[in-house]
């Protein structure tokens, strides 16, 4: 899928740096706010390619890739809950920006950074309650197995395996 914009939105558009790689969607919301709106055509109206430096390239984002995506995510449903008319969104934005700080929160539990997983496991609940933020935030206080560099996990002093 690919987004093509009329010139004088790029022109007068104001990026702002916390968007990440979510600049289609931003780009959407400044036409909306300009009244001149966006559509989908399901059509192929352009061609392109992915490039191996893509999001799209990505099957295994890197813990970089991610927190910068869904900081950007974050940052475009704030901004929409704070715009009156989206009003009527409030609900699914709120659950939005829930689940985006529960994905930031995985990628952090994957790379052993609990502190930061448990902060944004939460800002997850905060935003909007949900048993997979608290599933999170439980398994974060759990201790983290010992790990050799090969991976494999050690055995604690004193004990057997089996």
């Amino acid at each position: 899928m690919a987004s093509v914009y009329r010139r004088s939105i790029l022109e007068t558009a104001a990026l702002p740096p916390e968007l990440g790689p979510c600049l289609d969607r931003w780009m959407g919301y400044l036409a909306s706010q300009g009244g001149m709106g966006a559509y989908y055509i399901p059509e192929r109206l352009t061609y392109y390619r992915v490039h191996a430096a893509s999001y799209t390239a990505s099957t295994k984002q890197s813990l970089q890739q991610t927190i910068e995506r869904q900081q950007g995510h974050i940052y475009y449903s704030k901004r929409l809950l704070n715009d009156p008319a989206y009003k009527a969104f409030y609900g699914s934005l709120r659950r939005a920006c829930s689940i985006n700080f529960l994905v930031l929160a995985n990628a952090y539990r994957a790379y052993n950074r609990q502190a930061e997983a448990r902060a944004h496991y939460i800002q997850s609940l905060q935003w909007h309650p949900n048993l997979k933020s608290l599933a999170g935030l439980l398994l974060c206080s759990l201790p983290l197995p010992n790990r050799q560099k090969d991976g494999a996990v050690q055995q604690p002093h004193g004990s057997r395996g089996s």
